[in-house]
C-alpha cells in the first residue's frame, strides 16, 4: 500500500492527489507541465484543467501549504507546477552481488521466441535495472507473460540466477499472495503473516521476482511489491497485470499489439516477414504444419487475419495453429464467427491462455457488475468511440457524468478497453476479440435490442450535429470515420425485424449528405432507395420524403448514372420544399438541378436558374449563399458567351470568397472552386498568363475526390488551350489515376478523352480517334456532355488529318446545331473556325472565308480575344495559300497587338511566326 505521513501520523488523501504528489516529488525543483501531470494521474484519460486544479488544491490543504509560511507546491503560470520544499530521498542502491542464494527457484523459462518485441524488451530491461520495479500492463493475450519470462531469462545471470516466477492466476484468495511467494522462496513460515520472513530473506539478496497475472489480486500484489521495493534494495520486480498496480516505485509500461502490415496497400509475400504480427503467424503456422511456400495471395489473407485479430499474439498463435491444420482460406472464413473464441492454443499454455474465451472470461470476471454491463453495452460500437458516446449509451443508468467517466477509466485500467490519445479527444475501442466476447454476453443477457436501438439513436443525433461542410472541404476526420462505422452498423439494424423503421428512414435521409464527402455514392444510393421503397402514403409529401428525394438526386448527380431519374428526384423534392416554404432546401435543390444541366451541357437553362438562386439567397440572408449564386450567374454568362461580364462577376466572386464561407457538398452546392470558371474566362478574354496563374490556383488535391477530379479536369483544359501540353498531360494522368482508384466512372471517361487529345498532339491520329470516340461514347451514356464538346474538337482535328473530312464536317455541323438548341455559345467562334478550315481543305474557299469571318465577328461581340486570334490565324493561312497574304497581314498584326501578355503561349507564337511568313516581324 502507499502511505503519506506527517510526523508519523497518516495523512488521508485520495489516490489521485497522492499520485500528483509522487509525480511532483520525483522531479522536485523542476516545473512539471499540466499535460504531463494529467497524463500520469488520469492514465491518459481526457480531463480538463479544472480537475487538475481541484486535486492540487486538495493536496495543498493536506500538506498544510501556506500554514506558518510552509511552501510545498508552486504554480508557474503558463507552464505547470513545481514541488519547492526541500527533499531528502533515499535513492535505490545500485544492485550489487551478494552472497545469499535461493535454495528453491520457481522460474518458468520461455519456450518460444519473442517476436516483434525487441524494442519494448530493451525498454523494460533498462527500466528494470534502473528502477527495480516494472509492471508490464496490457490486455489479456497481449504477450505480457512471454515478454516477462523472456526478460527474466535473459537477465538471470545479472541477478546471480536468483530468479523466481510466481504465477498468481490460480490464487483465488488475495490473502494467500505473500504465502505463495514464501513457498516459492522455499520458506517454512508458521506465522499467519509471512511478510516479515519474506522480507528478511530478500533484504540482503540479489534477486529478480516475476509476479505474473496480478490483476485479480492487485491490492495485495501492490502491497507486496512496495514492501520488497522498500526493504530489499537489491531485489528487482517484474509484475504483469491487466491494470496498473499503482504502487510506490512502480514503473508502468504498456504492451501494445504487434505491428501489422498496412491495410491500405498490398504487401507481397517477400515483404510480409517485416511485420511482427505476420511473422509470428507464419512461424507458428509453419510449426503447426503449414508447409507450402507463401505467395502474394496468401500474404494478403494472412495480413487480413492479423488485422482481424488486432495484432494480439495469443489470438494470432491460436489462429496460426488452425491454419496449420485447415489451411489459410478456411481459417480466414472461420475468423468471421465466434468459433475463434473457443479455439485451443498450445497444450503447454497456462489454463487462462488455452482459448481466447478463457482469456477473456478471466478478465471479464474481474470486473464489477456495473463494469460488466458497461462493457457489454459498449460492444455495440464497431470501432473507436468517445466519452460522449459512452455517456449516450448509459443514459438510462441515471449516473452522473463523472461516475461514467470513472467507470470507463476503471475498464480501461483493466485492459478490457484500449484508448487512443492521438487527438485532443480520447478515443476508446474494444479489440475485435473482446468485442465478440462482450457482444455474445450482451445477447445472452437479453439486452441486445435495447442497446442497438440506443446506438442507432446516438448515430442519428450525431449525424444531425456533425460539421459535414468541414469534412467535405478540409478532409475526412477521425470523428467522421468513426461515425461512418457506426452508421454501417446502425442502418442495417434499423431495417431488420427487430429494428425501428422510422429511425431507419431518418438515418437513410441523413446518410446522403454524410456519405458524399467520402465518395460513397453507391452505398448512399442503395440505402436511400431502400428507404424510399418503405414510405407509406402518410409520409408522401412530407419533409422526410423531401430529404430522401433531395439526397437521392444529389447522389445520382455524383455518379452520373441516371440524369432523368436525378432530375425527377430533384423536381419532386422541390415541389415539396416550395409547399413547405423551405427556402434553404429550395436553394440547395436548384443548385443541384443547375449542376445537372451543366454536366449535361444544357447551358441555356443555367442563367434563369442562377437568377432564381439570387432571389432565394436574398431570402436566406447568408453571404455564402449570395456569393455562390453570383458564381453561377458568372458561369452562366461565360458559357453563354458574354465574356466581359463573366470576367467582371468572377472577379467579384473571388473577392467575396475571401470573406464568406465556402460552399460544400454538405449543402449539395457543388459549384466548387471559382478559379475553375475564372481561369477559362481569362484565357478566352485574351489573358493567357493570368489564366495560367488562375489555373494553378485551382484545387487539384482537395480532400473531396469529386472536387479534386473537377479541378484536375478544368486545369487540364486551360493548359491544353494555351499550348502547354506537358502540364495538360500531367494533369490528365493524375486524373486517370485518381478516377481509377476511387471508381469515378465519368472522370475515367474524361481522363480517356485527355489521353486522346495527347495522341492528337503527338500526331498519332488513328489511335487518337479510337480513344476519343470511346470517351465520347461513355460520356454520352452518362449524360456528361460538359467535356464532350472539348473532346469533339480534338476528334474533328484527327478525322480531318486522316482524310475523313466528311465525318469531321458532320460532327461540326451537329455541334453547331446543338449549340443553337441548348446554348453554350462560348466556343461557337471556335466551331465556326473549324468549319472554315475544313471547307478550305475541301476547296470551298468562299464558304471557308465566310465561316472564318463569321467566327471573327462573333468572337469580337463576345469579347473573346483568344478565339478571335485563332480565327485570324486561320484566315491569314487561307489567304497566304491563295497568294493574298498581304490583305490580311495588317488584320493579324492588329489583333496580336491587342495582347498585353502570353507571348510565350502557343497561339501567340503561331501568330508571330505567321507574320514573319507574311513578310513582317513583330519586334
Amino acid at each position: 500500500m502507499r502511505l503519506l505521513e506527517r510526523d508519523g501520523q497518516p495523512i488521508n488523501i485520495g489516490s489521485r492527489a497522492l499520485e500528483l504528489l509522487i509525480a511532483l516529488v520525483e522531479r522536485g525543483g523542476e516545473v512539471v507541465s499540466k499535460r504531463t501531470l494529467m497524463a500520469r494521474v488520469w492514465d491518459g484519460l481526457t480531463v480538463d484543467e479544472g480537475s487538475l486544479r481541484f486535486q492540487i488544491a486538495t493536496l495543498r490543504r493536506a500538506l498544510g501549504d501556506g500554514v506558518d509560511g510552509a511552501r510545498y507546491i508552486s504554480n508557474v503560470p503558463g507552464r505547470g507546477y513545481c514541488f519547492v520544499a526541500p527533499l531528502a530521498i533515499d535513492e535505490p542502491a545500485n544492485i550489487q552481488p551478494v552472497a545469499p542464494r535461493l535454495q528453491r527457484q520457481q522460474f518458468l523459462r520461455s519456450s518460444v521466441n519473442v517476436i516483434g518485441r525487441e524494442e519494448i524488451v530493451d525498454t523494460i530491461t533498462e527500466n528494470l535495472l534502473a528502477y527495480r520495479f516494472v509492471t508490464i500492463h496490457g490486455a489479456g493475450g497481449i504477450g505480457k507473460t512471454t515478454v516477462a519470462t523472456s526478460i527474466a531469462s535473459a537477465q538471470a545471470e545479472a541477478f546471480d540466477n536468483n530468479v523466481v516466477f510466481l504465477d498468481l492466476s490460480p490464487i483465488k484468495d488475495p490473502s494467500l499472495v505473500v504465502s505463495a511467494l514464501a513457498s516459492a522462496l522455499g520458506l517454512l513460515v508458521d506465522s499467519s503473516d509471512p511478510t516479515p520472513a519474506v522480507l528478511a530473506m530478500l533484504k540482503d539478496m540479489r534477486a529478480l521476482i516475476v509476479l505474473d497475472s496480478c490483476e485479480h489480486v492487485v491490492e495485495r500484489a501492490a502491497a507486496l511489491g512496495e514492501s520488497i521495493y522498500r526493504e530489499a534494495p537489491a531485489v528487482a520486480i517484474i509484475a504483469t497485470s491487466r491494470e496498473p498496480l499503482r504502487a510506490i516505485g512502480e514503473r508502468v509500461i504498456r504492451l501494445a499489439p504487434l505491428d501489422l502490415p498496412p491495410r491500405d496497400e498490398t504487401v507481397p509475400a517477400s515483404a510480409l516477414m517485416q511485420f511482427p504480427a505476420a511473422r509470428l503467424f507464419v512461424e507458428r503456422a509453419a510449426a503447426a504444419g503449414l508447409g507450402a511456400e507463401l505467395n502474394d495471395c496468401d500474404a494478403a489473407v494472412i495480413a487480413e487475419m492479423c488485422h482481424a485479430l488486432d495484432g494480439m499474439p495469443l489470438a494470432i498463435e491460436i489462429a496460426a495453429s488452425r491454419a496449420g491444420q485447415h489451411g489459410l482460406a478456411e481459417t480466414a472464413q472461420l475468423l468471421d464467427g465466434r468459433f475463434r473464441l473457443r479455439w485451443r492454443g498450445r497444450r503447454s499454455a497456462m489454463p487462462r491462455h488455452q482459448t481466447l474465451y478463457e482469456t477473456l472470461d478471466w478478465s471479464f470476471e474481474l470486473l464489477s457488475s456495473c463494469e460488466k454491463a458497461a462493457l457489454q453495452q459498449l460492444s455495440v460500437f464497431p470501432g473507436f468511440f468517445t466519452l460522449e458516446a459512452v455517456q449516450s449509451m448509459m443514459a438510462d443508468s441515471k449516473r452522473e457524468a463523472d461516475v461514467i467517466d470513472e467507470l470507463l477509466e476503471n475498464i480501461v485500467a483493466k485492459s478490457m478497453i484500449s484508448v487512443d490519445l492521438g487527438d485532443e479527444t480520447a478515443r476508446y475501442r474494444l479489440l475485435d476479440t473482446t468485442r465478440a466476447y462482450a457482444h455474445a454476453k450482451l445477447a445472452e443477457s437479453g439486452g441486445a435490442r435495447e442497446i442497438a436501438h440506443r446506438h442507432a439513436r446516438f448515430v442519428a443525433d450525431k449525424l444531425s450535429t456533425i460539421d459535414i461542410a468541414s469534412i467535405a472541404l478540409k478532409g475526412v476526420t477521425r470523428e467522421a470515420t468513426d461515425l461512418l462505422g457506426d452508421l454501417r452498423v446502425a442502418l442495417p439494424w434499423t431495417f431488420s425485424e427487430q429494428g425501428d423503421r422510422s429511425l431507419g428512414l431518418r438515418l437513410a435521409a441523413q446518410c446522403g449528405p454524410f456519405l458524399i464527402p467520402f465518395s460513397l455514392f453507391d452505398e448512399a444510393g442503395r440505402w436511400i432507395e431502400h428507404a424510399m421503397s418503405m414510405l407509406d402514403e402518410a409520409e408522401r409529401g412530407s419533409a422526410l420524403e423531401m430529404d430522401l428525394e433531395a439526397a437521392h438526386g444529389a447522389v445520382l448527380i455524383m455518379t452520373q448514372t441516371n440524369g432523368e431519374r436525378a432530375q425527377a428526384a430533384l423536381e419532386r423534392a422541390l415541389v415539396i420544399a416550395e409547399r413547405l416554404g423551405d427556402s434553404r432546401v429550395e436553394y440547395r435543390l436548384i443548385y443541384c438541378m443547375q449542376l445537372l444541366r451543366l454536366n449535361a451541357g444544357e447551358f441555356n437553362y443555367l442563367l434563369p436558374m442562377a437568377r432564381r438562386l439570387e432571389i432565394l439567397a436574398d431570402k436566406i440572408g447568408e453571404p455564402h449563399c449570395a456569393t455562390s449564386a453570383l458564381q453561377m450567374v458568372a458561369c452562366s454568362h461565360g458559357l453563354m458567351g458574354d465574356q466581359p461580364l463573366a470576367q467582371q462577376l468572377f472577379e467579384q466572386v473571388i473577392k467575396e470568397r475571401l470573406v464568406s464561407d465556402p460552399v460544400s457538398p454538405a449543402d449539395y452546392a457543388f459549384v466548387g472552386d471559382p478559379w475553375i470558371g475564372f481561369s477559362l474566362t481569362l484565357w478566352i478574354r485574351g489573358y493567357p498568363d493570368q489564366a495560367v496563374r488562375a489555373a494553378k490556383l485551382i484545387s487539384t488535391d482537395s480532400p473531396s475526390v469529386l472536387f479534386s477530379c473537377m479541378g484536375l479536369s478544368s486545369a487540364a483544359v486551360v493548359f491544353r488551350e494555351i499550348g502547354d501540353n506537358v502540364s495538360a498531360d500531367f494533369l490528365g494522368a493524375k486524373l486517370r489515376e485518381k478516377a481509377r482508384r476511387y471508381s469515378m466512372a465519368p472522370y475515367q471517361a474524361v481522363a480517356m478523352g485527355f489521353a486522346g487529345q495527347s495522341l492528337v498532339e503527338q500526331g498519332k491520329f488513328a489511335e487518337a480517334i479510337d480513344r476519343l470516340q470511346e470517351a465520347l461514347l461513355l460520356l454520352r451514356a452518362r449524360e456528361y456532355g460538359v467535356y464532350g464538346a472539348i473532346f469533339a474538337r480534338s476528334l474533328v482535328k484527327a478525322l480531318g488529318a486522316t482524310g475523313r473530312s466528311s465525318e469531321a464536317r458532320c460532327a461540326v455541323d451537329a455541334r453547331i446545331k446543338q449549340i443553337n438548341s441548348i446554348g453554350g455559345a462560348y466556343d461557337l467562334p471556335e466551331w465556326l473556325r473549324i468549319r472554315g478550315v475544313l471547307e478550305a481543305v475541301s476547296g470551298e474557299t468562299r464558304m471557308a472565308e465566310d465561316s472564318l469571318h463569321a467566327s471573327i465577328d462573333l468572337a469580337r461581340r463576345q469579347g473573346a480575344l483568344s478565339w478571335e486570334l485563332r480565327s485570324e490565324i486561320s484566315l491569314a493561312r487561307l489567304m497566304l495559300d491563295q497568294g493574298r497574304g498581304e490583305s490580311v497581314r495588317a488584320r493579324l498584326e492588329a489583333v496580336l497587338n491587342r495582347f498585353e501578355e502570353g507571348f510565350a503561349t502557343g497561339d501567340l507564337i503561331s501568330a508571330s511566326s505567321l507574320l514573319e511568313q507574311l513578310g513582317h516581324t513583330i519586334g
